[in-house]
């Protein structure tokens, strides 16, 4: 049976985060990341799919991550917070991420996977991707194929 997961974009990303060498904020103190949330909108999304080649998908309100065994179909979603405004002195010393599904078929399960390289949610919907937009062939079209990526595994 193909599994199926659509995720809303509206991520949730907690940070507790201990300002050490600042005496006016010493402690620990938890800081949430979610689009829309006290005038954040730094979350940026993609998802990439195994028959998309050159495509990027970068447009949709939400990623999908799925894979059918029996043909081998995969989409993949990635997903990145930009200007997180931390102190430059702040230490993370924990994370937890929420994604929030639109719709959930079969039995998923969701493995999550660091990516060591930046990728470009890019503005297409499965239309031939600009320079530099991320794809399934590349993690930058016409720059950068995922083979000289960096995931940790």
């Amino acid at each position: 049976m193909p599994l199926s997961l659509s995720l809303s974009a509206i991520t949730l990303l907690t940070l507790i985060v201990a300002a050490l060498s600042v005496p006016m904020f010493a402690g620990t103190y938890t800081v949430v990341f979610q689009d829309g949330r006290l005038g954040y909108g730094g979350t940026r999304d993609v998802y990439i799919a195994s028959n998309g080649g050159d495509a990027n998908i970068g447009v949709q309100d939400c990623f999908m991550a799925r894979r059918n065994p029996q043909t081998g179909f995969e989409q993949r979603g990635l997903v990145k917070f930009t200007d997180l405004d931390l102190p430059a002195n702040a230490k993370v010393v924990s994370s937890e991420l929420s994604l929030f599904t639109k719709e959930i078929k079969g039995s998923p399960t969701l493995a999550a996977h660091g990516l060591l390289k930046d990728f470009v949610e890019g503005t297409k919907n499965y239309q031939s991707a600009d320079a530099g937009e991320t794809t399934w062939n590349a993690v930058r079209h016409g720059q950068q194929p995922w083979a000289d990526a960096d995931i940790d595994s």
